[in-house]
């Protein structure tokens, strides 16, 4: 996969096209956090904590989850193998797992109601998600529905659909649909 994902090349640097949506992402999430975190009237720091750990905690959840409910991986690779980055995917609602830990931890440790901080680590998460999505047209062939049928047939011709190898079958981009 790593030979067939999109690149471009940045200041000599040879960036991968999903990756480079998903640092966008974070870096609109953190923002996101730090402007609405200072303007809801949370304590200094909590913003930038919530953010911290929520990449943090994101990311070290995201993986186990991703392996335990795909059945095929789960069962077939040694549970070592769960925590490296490469070999397989990576599951939004661990990382959403880790982003409501992460905003209970950040209340617990300020001092505040975890539902203040849980409004804007929620909607930040929103920011990211909607990167990470957009970022998902680069790499090939994923998240491609089954072929459109007669009654999703009018999708065919919308920016929504892509045609096969062949370019009589329409499938529908649903890394869009869940971007939406």
């Amino acid at each position: 996969m790593w030979e067939e994902a999109a690149k471009f090349s940045l200041f000599g640097i040879d960036l991968y096209a999903w990756g480079t949506c998903c640092a966008l992402g974070a870096f609109l999430a953190l923002d996101f956090l730090w402007i609405v975190g200072s303007r809801r009237g949370l304590k200094p720091g909590t913003a930038e904590l919530a953010g911290f750990l929520s990449l943090v905690l994101g990311i070290l959840c995201s993986r186990p989850v991703f392996c335990l409910l795909d059945r095929g991986l789960g069962q077939t690779v040694p549970f070592f193998a769960w925590f490296r980055i490469t070999g397989g995917g990576w599951s939004v609602m661990g990382a959403l797992v880790g982003v409501i830990l992460a905003s209970l931890l950040t209340a617990r440790v300020t001092g505040q109601k975890a539902a203040s901080v849980l409004d804007i680590t929620v909607l930040a998460f929103l920011l990211f998600l909607f990167m990470e999505r957009i970022g998902e047209n680069w790499i090939p062939d994923f998240d491609i529905s089954r072929q459109l049928n007669d009654s999703t047939m009018f999708l065919s011709s919308t920016f929504l659909a892509v045609t096969g190898e062949y370019g009589d079958i329409a499938f529908l981009r649903t890394y869009l649909l869940q971007a939406a």
